[in-house]
């Protein structure tokens, strides 16, 4: 808290994913802080890499063309998202943001991949990527304004190959592997809250395991359906133009 009264400067018109207090310049430095992370941001996914010359895409009838990249979107579990703001556990939060920091590692290292070129073939396989450009907008509730812990992990579309040179992605298997990441995150979640001394019972979401903290009455999770549905965790979606 930078001071005790002042203006309450919030970044989310839903939820909370970030807010505190300021005054004065202190107040108009923030301000402008906010202002230039748009910008960054902006430019990151319009495909301009930060510090160079380099923008990714190409120009096609006098229009550049580039896609902006994704929306992965984690959302934990109903009686986590109940536990962490009804309940008011901070560490609810902290175990979400560290699972969703450990399921973008796993995602960056087995699924997000750019094209390479092999000038034998003509063919243009998937390489590994070298490195994830990425900024999560976590949320406190659904659409619906109930209680849902998620992050928005907007992933810009580039990367770096194994030359180090800056590509595109090749975004086919992320969006094939929505059932995948979300099993890991909640793989990831629940075993944090193991650690923390929860009862985890196992639940079912489709055909893919899931869980909910132990003693909850599904009368009282069913109350707060919220959006996205229950049972949801993960899932993926291409950024459209209006962010840029």
């Amino acid at each position: 808290m930078l001071a005790a009264t002042g203006k309450r400067l919030n970044r989310s018109t839903r939820g909370v994913t970030s807010s505190l207090w300021a005054t004065g310049r202190i107040e108009e430095m923030l301000e402008r802080l906010h202002r230039y992370a748009l910008r960054w941001t902006v430019a990151v996914l319009a495909g301009h890499v930060s510090h160079t010359s380099i923008r990714l895409g190409r120009e096609r009838n006098g229009a550049h063309q580039h896609r902006l990249g994704l929306d992965l979107t984690l959302s934990a579990p109903k009686s986590v998202s109940l536990e962490g703001f009804v309940f008011c556990e901070r560490r609810e939060v902290c175990a979400h943001d560290e699972a969703m920091r450990e399921t973008l590692d796993w995602v960056k290292v087995e699924l997000l991949h750019p094209r390479g070129y092999d000038a034998a073939t003509g063919r243009r396989p998937r390489v590994r990527a070298d490195g994830m450009v990425a900024t999560g907008f976590r949320h406190l509730t659904s659409r619906d304004q109930d209680p849902q812990l998620h992050t928005h992990c907007v992933i810009a579309n580039m990367t770096r190959n194994e030359d180090g040179a800056w590509r595109s992605l090749e975004t086919t298997r992320v969006h094939r592997s929505e059932k995948l990441i979300g099993a890991y995150y909640r793989n990831a979640l629940a075993l944090r809250h193991h650690a923390l001394g929860y009862a985890i019972a196992p639940t079912l979401i489709g055909r893919v395991s899931g869980f909910e903290i132990a003693g909850y009455a599904r009368a009282l999770l069913d109350a707060f359906p919220g959006h996205p549905p229950p049972g949801s965790a993960s899932s993926t979606a291409p950024l459209r133009r209006s962010w840029a």
